[in-house]
């Protein structure tokens, strides 16, 4: 297999994997019953859909991928074995099926953080040309693109179909930018799904105090940021009465991360950092009237005692 930039790579892999991540065997024929039911509807089964891709034999060549440290996210390709673990199995099988219908080998390295492997960004700059598959965080993606370090999906990987069921069509509309595309996500990442973000909360706690659940609310358009706010000075108590708030001892109406809970705001209250024009440019939309006070609202929960962040 010849060596090339590490993404034109990256992109073939990730069509060979998203192919068989999104489609498999029927398993053989099943065994049909009979019923007394001779007006039962006739059930239709729609075949599966395939990859059109090339018959190629890279004869037993190594593709390496280099990726974050942590476990969590290295598993997301990096399973050498069966586990008896649903996923695990999946991908062993997905990775194994690929290396064998295209005749390779992987090989599965990890850099010492888990950001934006910049050992490797540095071989790749340097013209090193030894990794395949580079897998960082994705706030990493479109520097490297404005270093051309990346191919655009739209024109330059002809065998990849972004109609395809398996990859994801919001992701798709999301990074193009202006009509060209230099990154992708789809179901050959289950930290596709991983990742989503929640709000969760204990039914127990609210019985106990006789809160109202939040789902009424919801459902009727009534859950709003005064609303929470509300609840969270409600729920929190100074468990050992010791006059302040302790995360270890008190319990608090609303817990958080820095990363998280700014970024859940902002989503929740249909604000966005940029939007994008008729012609596929970004603009800032960040500094709006709805932002600020959604923001306001947000850390004077925080920075109240109910709150923790």
């Amino acid at each position: 297999m010849k060596k090339i930039r590490i993404t034109a790579v990256f992109l073939l892999l990730v069509m060979l994997l998203g192919a068989f991540a999104g489609c498999g065997d029927s398993g053989g024929d099943a065994a049909v019953t009979t019923s007394a039911l001779t007006d039962a509807p006739e059930e239709t089964t729609e075949a599966p859909v395939k990859a059109d891709l090339p018959d190629v034999d890279y004869n037993g060549d190594t593709f390496t991928v280099y990726m974050r440290v942590s476990d969590w996210f290295a598993a997301d390709f990096d399973v050498k074995e069966l586990t008896g673990d649903t996923i695990d199995d999946a991908i062993f099988e997905r990775n194994s099926k690929v290396a064998e219908q295209f005749n390779i080998v992987f090989e599965f390295l990890r850099d010492n953080d888990d950001f934006g492997l910049n050992t490797a960004r540095t071989a790749v700059l340097a013209g090193d040309q030894s990794l395949d598959l580079l897998l960082p965080h994705a706030r990493f993606v479109f520097p490297y693109a404005l270093e051309g370090l990346l191919y655009d999906w739209n024109t330059d990987l002809p065998y990849i179909d972004l109609d395809k069921p398996w990859w994801n069509d919001d992701a798709r509309a999301a990074f193009s930018l202006c009509n060209r595309l230099f990154a992708m996500v789809g179901d050959i990442s289950y930290t596709n799904l991983g990742s989503s973000k929640c709000m969760l909360f204990n039914k127990n706690i609210l019985d106990q105090l006789g809160i109202e659940s939040p789902y009424p609310m919801v459902n009727s358009g009534g859950w709003t940021m005064d609303k929470m706010a509300e609840l969270t000075k409600s729920a929190a108590s100074d468990l050992n009465g010791d006059g302040k708030y302790d995360i270890a001892d008190d319990r608090y109406g609303y817990i958080t991360t820095h990363w998280s809970g700014p970024i859940q705001v902002l989503y929740s209250a249909d604000q966005r950092i940029a939007r994008k024009d008729e012609n596929d440019l970004l603009y800032l939309t960040l500094n709006t009237e709805t932002t600020v006070n959604a923001f306001e609202k947000f850390f004077a929960i925080t920075d109240g005692e109910g709150g923790y962040i």
